[in-house]
């Protein structure tokens, strides 16, 4: 499993076991759901091909998924080579969503006690 050692292993572990607890507590309130049902499986499958160490690596490829985004969802299967046209889509939604929210943040003013501030981003 080169570039997935032990500790990042372990923190998408602790972070998958934190979810399917969340999950479960939902269970007695929500017993029908077929959303929550689906997000068990997805990360009981998740915990599943991290005991067999292809955790991390594209179901297509076999390559190494981008750890940023494994970090962000660790439920993910595919590296971004190997999504759907609609998978693509709303990837790309999303990150333009951050995209706005990120230069929302942003300071509108430039001055700040006499001195001018200056900052780049990548649009």
């Amino acid at each position: 499993m080169a570039g997935y050692g032990y500790s990042r292993n372990a923190i998408y572990e602790s972070e998958l076991r934190e979810r399917r607890e969340r999950l479960e507590s939902l269970r007695p309130r929500m017993p029908e759901s077929r959303e929550i049902q689906a997000l068990l499986k997805d990360v009981d499958d998740a915990l599943l091909r991290l005991g067999e160490g292809s955790y991390g690596f594209c179901e297509e490829c076999h390559d190494p998924i981008e750890k940023e985004r494994l970090l962000a969802d660790p439920l993910v299967r595919f590296c971004l080579d190997h999504l759907t046209g609609a998978q693509r889509r709303a990837f790309e939604e999303d990150m333009e969503t951050a995209r706005h929210v990120q230069h929302a943040l942003l300071p509108v003013s430039r001055l700040y006690g006499g001195w001018e501030i200056h900052y780049v981003t990548n649009q």
